[in-house]
């Protein structure tokens, strides 16, 4: 939906029964002025703040209408679903190293753990081969 600005102005001029005359003066400019700005679809939001307060309404509420507002909070959720599936992602990956560095370490700490128990039976050979040499 285009929103027309100028029909608005217009509309809430009539609402608030101010005189034509006394808006554009008001707004320092001339009456030729204010006719083109009931005619315009778009205005400078500085006209459109002074507007406001001469008026006592606020134009710019007339920019976000309910489906304005839906889109950009739609636009936002997608937006947060889409980081967040991401990290998600990210995360998973992350605990799938980390089972598999927990699996080498396991391997790991099972390699030591038998060349422990091999360095033992060697050094306990080789005690057994020392006495035995002793002995003859």
């Amino acid at each position: 939906m285009s929103i027309h600005i100028g029909r608005i102005i217009e509309r809430e001029t009539k609402r608030n029964g101010v005189r034509r005359k006394e808006l554009y003066e008001k707004l320092n400019t001339s009456r030729q002025n204010l006719y083109a700005i009931f005619k315009r679809e778009t205005i400078d939001t500085g006209i459109l703040l002074k507007l406001s307060e001469l008026l006592h309404y606020n134009f710019f509420k007339e920019f976000f209408t309910e489906d304005s507002l839906k889109s950009l909070v739609a636009s936002d959720d997608e937006k947060a679903n889409a980081s967040l599936e991401k990290m998600l992602n990210e995360i998973q990956i992350l605990q799938n190293a980390v089972a598999q560095k927990d699996k080498q370490i396991q391997f790991l700490e099972q390699t030591v753990e038998v060349q422990n128990k091999i360095i033992a039976l060697l050094e306990k050979n080789s005690a057994i081969a020392k006495v035995a040499k002793k002995k003859k």
